[in-house]
């Protein structure tokens, strides 16, 4: 019985190692059109972003998922500089308008990206804001949510906006061992 139990504890930790354990893998998420037409030609980028979990004990076991709830992520490039902060008052998804307290607010903030070329590194200036809408209730199938507000300039001025974004849902389901999952395959 000894040698049994010794001998398990031994394949146990060759298999672990080899195989950093077994991986779970079950997300849901959503493709999009991560470079929209935003309104007042801010360059854009938003997508819906779920909630990450994770449990594991090392070299045995991995659990990786994702799925509801659902944030809208929103990072907007302003290359000419010319606003301070968007304020969306209405989120409409599927056609329902949510009901919120508070207008979402989200300011611009100074940015630089470095880019290398075969001249050197250059260095491009923007203002960008970055920032997330929590916890939408959307289900997981088509869905197109439509956000309005108002752009603020640096003046004060307010520029009226509406864009909408359509999303497909993704799903990925597998069991894999977890270097597998480190390397991203």
């Amino acid at each position: 019985m000894k040698r049994f139990l010794c001998g398990s504890i031994a394949a146990v930790g060759v298999y672990g190692f080899m195989t950093g354990g077994a991986a779970v893998v079950n997300q849901k998420y959503f493709h999009s059109n991560l470079d929209m037409a935003f309104p007042g030609s801010l360059s854009s980028s938003i997508y819906l972003a779920p909630r990450f979990t994770e449990f594991s004990l090392p070299f045995l076991f991995h659990y990786f998922g994702g799925g509801k709830p659902f944030g809208l992520h929103i990072e907007l490039r302003d290359y000419p500089k010319r606003y301070r902060s968007l304020e969306i008052t209405t989120i409409i998804v599927d056609g329902k308008e949510i009901g919120q307290d508070t207008p979402w607010i989200s300011e611009f903030k100074p940015h630089s990206d470095y880019n290398s070329s075969s001249k050197g590194i250059t260095e491009t200036h923007s203002l960008m804001l970055s920032g997330s809408i929590e916890n939408l209730p959307v289900m997981h199938h088509d869905t197109k949510i439509t956000l309005k507000g108002e752009l603020i300039k640096l003046n004060g001025q307010r520029v009226p906006v509406e864009f909408s974004e359509s999303f497909t849902p993704q799903s990925t389901r597998k069991i894999t061992s977890f270097w597998e999952v480190i390397a991203g395959c």
